[in-house]
């Protein structure tokens, strides 16, 4: 099962109108986001073959931006909202699914999973919130739905 699979209920709702899902492995949040990662991973959907910090899309033309399990992989989170956020029309949502790096270890060590080890930044809501003051967006709902390794974290672009 994705991560996207086990909080697609709770964040669908956010996902109206013209989106993207960056970094959307194979499975997209929903049918209409337009999906962006790396080519080299043979996704057969795969809308936009490029890099998250480098977005091909016009200012303000998102109503949404989902990413799961993304953000922690850069070293520059704030700068890598800022890109995000560029995109995202006033008033739309920026929905951010992200592991808490000792516990997603501790949880992928007790269920014998991979660990992803592209993770540069050790991810928690009070780091985002700090990577967040000063930009244009308001906390609108933070979820724990697996606490034991993610939060979601959803913003709207103000």
């Amino acid at each position: 099962m994705s991560e996207t699979t086990k909080i697609r209920n709770e964040v669908l709702p956010y996902c109206k109108g013209n989106g993207v899902d960056l970094g959307y492995g194979w499975d997209k949040i929903n049918k209409t986001a337009i999906s962006v990662d790396k080519g080299e991973r043979g996704f057969d959907d795969l809308n936009y073959d490029g890099d998250a910090r480098d977005l091909p899309f016009k200012n303000e033309t998102m109503d949404y931006v989902y990413s799961s399990h993304l953000l922690e992989d850069f070293v520059n989170t704030k700068e890598i909202l800022i890109e995000w956020i560029r995109i995202l029309k006033i008033g739309g949502y920026l929905i951010l699914y992200l592991p808490i790096q000792k516990k997603y270890v501790e949880h992928c060590t007790v269920n014998k999973l991979g660990i992803n080890t592209d993770h540069k930044v050790d991810m928690s809501l009070d780091y985002l919130l700090n990577c967040v003051v000063g930009l244009p967006l308001e906390l609108i709902e933070s979820i724990n739905p697996h606490a034991d390794y993610s939060f979601l974290a959803i913003f709207r672009k103000i």
